[in-house]
């Protein structure tokens, strides 16, 4: 029950009077339970006010409270409640049309849920099916979903769903928009909804609190994960091969760092977003990263990140200073594509944009089927040898940039107006495919291409187009001899779109794209950071 103090004043007077309601109550129920009517004229010539705001008629009710009475008169309250019922009308409409849902009513939905999952009496009850039913992992996911139903159908109703597991259901699909994804408010919300319906490991010491005891679980996974032996092991090896304080040994580090993120991230709920038959990219890390450190007032989460953060830095020793580690950054960053999160590497790393050019430890072979076969030293590869091998496989497959598509801009086109094409690249194209598109919108073949500022020679097909090097992503077509245009180019250049998406996947699929695959020298993100980053 919530008990509302509601206080009056009124020539000079004050006085205060108690109303209780259910859980979840609106305010215009709350006001029909003070003047015991349901008339609208009755209900809308008052309202009622926190913090000198006036609350919405749909506002819910969780907790006891205490408000304050004000009289509007029947003209004035009309007028208010008519606003009040056209933002009712729109929060319905997230349910009756999912597809248009804003941001803004996403966050909102969100902020009900979290204030009726986070009341004291919520949490009582769960911990008591928590103890209750400690031995029936079953029955108590079982009694867990009721319990999450006593909120869902109070709040789901005034959204547009319908307060039953299938309005929770459909409400969680209208919730799946890519575009939400990339919102760290969304993000955070979601994280903080998890913590406090406790759908992670729930053995958290004492000091952590509820919001942040996700994220001291999280830290916690990590650090066991990259404290282990085999762990650890395997960077003292690559650090004795390759020298502790070079960019080569980061590089390694940074991978074996990736594949634990990329384990442990999605059982917290953040998922990886991949475009449709790619493989899973590092999307999230760095918003996990980010509502990980907004929690830097809690004690124990403080510590468990900085063992991380320690371990992040380690060369198998048991973790060194950064300082003595070379010149370190940071761990992750968010690159120009707002889905995708690529690994920072040190500010002078030099960037290998030649195919033939090998990552040391690794050197890259293309066979026929333009697939990299990576070796790396036996020393290396019997010490360890299924984490190393998640590295070379992590090297092989998942390189950041097959999952960024890119926008490149290029100029001198023959028979454009203004000489100006814009397109929009497939993950891991190369600068043949880039020829090989422009040749099919001007129809014209044998198209060479240049940097828009560099020498006019032409750049090699098997060179990547990376979307962190301006160099690669603004090109312009070289002048050529007595090659004419064909006699079947459009007139209106600029109609045929470029591929986006999934439409791009399609026209070039990873295996078929031309130009060879990428070396692993290729596949980090090499933009400076801050120094506090």
């Amino acid at each position: 029950m919530v008990l509302a103090r509601v206080h009056f004043r009124l020539a000079g007077r004050h006085w205060t009077r108690e109303f209780s309601a259910d859980d979840g109550t609106s305010v215009q129920q709350l006001k029909g339970l003070m003047v015991k009517s349901e008339k609208e004229e009755d209900l809308d010539a008052f309202e009622l006010r926190r913090d000198r705001k006036r609350l919405s008629d749909s506002h819910l009710l969780w907790e006891d409270c205490h408000l304050d009475f004000k009289f509007l008169g029947v003209e004035r309250g009309r007028l208010r409640a008519g606003r009040d019922a056209a933002e009712a009308e729109a929060s319905k409409a997230v349910g009756a049309n999912p597809s248009a849902v804003t941001l803004e009513s996403v966050l909102a939905l969100q902020a009900d849920l979290m204030a009726g999952f986070g009341r004291p009496a919520f949490q009582k009850q769960l911990d008591a099916l928590e103890e209750k039913f400690k031995d029936n992992q079953r029955k108590f996911q079982a009694e867990r979903q009721k319990l999450f139903l006593t909120v869902q159908r109070v709040v789901l109703p005034k959204w547009g769903f319908a307060g039953t597991a299938k309005g929770v259901f459909e409400m969680m699909g209208a919730l799946q928009n890519p575009k939400f994804n990339v919102d760290y408010n969304f993000q955070v919300n979601g994280w903080r909804l998890a913590g406090l319906l406790r759908l992670g490991p729930s053995s958290f010491p004492a000091g952590v609190t509820s919001l942040a005891a996700q994220s001291w679980s999280l830290l916690k996974d990590l650090a066991d994960r990259m404290s282990s032996s085999e762990y650890q092991g395997t960077l003292q090896v690559l650090a004795q091969r390759l020298g502790s304080d070079k960019p080569d040994f980061y590089a390694a580090r940074d991978a074996m760092a990736f594949i634990v993120h990329t384990d442990v991230l999605p059982t917290y709920g953040w998922k990886q977003s991949t475009p449709p038959g790619h493989e899973p990219s590092d999307a999230g890390i760095a918003k996990a990263w980010a509502t990980i450190n907004s929690f830097g007032g809690d004690e124990e989460v403080t510590k468990m990140r900085r063992r991380v953060e320690e371990l992040l830095r380690s060369d198998g020793r048991g973790g060194r200073d950064a300082a003595a580690c070379g010149p370190w950054v940071g761990t992750w960053s968010a690159s120009s594509s707002p889905l995708v999160y690529t690994i920072a590497q040190v500010r002078d790393r030099v960037v290998a944009l030649n195919a033939e050019e090998a990552w040391s430890p690794a050197r890259g072979v293309v066979d026929r089927e333009k697939r990299i076969l990576l070796e790396w030293p036996e020393a290396v590869r019997g010490f360890a040898g299924q984490l190393v091998d998640d590295v070379i496989h992590w090297v092989d497959r998942s390189t950041w940039h097959r999952h960024v598509e890119t926008d490149v801009t290029v100029q001198s086109c023959p028979g454009v107006e203004g000489g100006e094409m814009q397109l929009r690249t497939p993950a891991g194209a190369t600068v043949a495919w880039v020829r090989e598109e422009l040749s099919r919108r001007l129809q014209q073949q044998d198209l060479q291409l240049a940097c828009m500022d560099g020498p006019d020679e032409p750049l090699s097909d098997e060179l990547v187009i990376l979307p962190q090097l301006n160099k690669f992503n603004r090109l312009r077509v070289l002048p050529r001899g007595e090659t004419a245009p064909s006699e079947e180019q459009p007139e209106k250049l600029d109609e045929a779109p470029a591929p986006t998406g999934e439409t791009a996947g399609r026209e070039a699929p990873q295996d078929e794209r031309p130009g060879t695959p990428r070396t692993g020298s290729q596949m980090f993100d090499f933009h400076d950071l801050p120094d506090d980053y």
